[in-house]
């Protein structure tokens, strides 16, 4: 039995299908349909915490969503 390769998602196919809904996450090109409680909402609620102690840490006039999009990239300086 041969099974067949599992399609991945772009970021813009995510986009241009999900991108009004906060109930999807793609994570290495596979969508996740998310409920969003219990330990999902620890995981974000932790993250939120360190990226905003480090905009505080850094005295940048920026604030952090409740429900938002953030797009990773690879930073090959080092510096964000």
């Amino acid at each position: 039995m041969q099974t067949t390769p599992k399609q991945l998602l772009s970021f813009d196919d995510f986009i241009a299908r999900y991108g009004d809904s906060n109930r999807y996450e793609l994570i290495d090109g596979e969508l996740f349909d998310l409920e969003p409680t219990g330990y999902h909402e620890e995981v974000s609620a932790f993250i939120t915490t360190k990226v905003c102690a480090q905009i505080d840490a850094i005295a940048l006039n920026w604030f952090v969503l409740q429900r938002g999009l953030l797009r990773a990239s690879k930073i090959s300086t080092g510096q964000i």
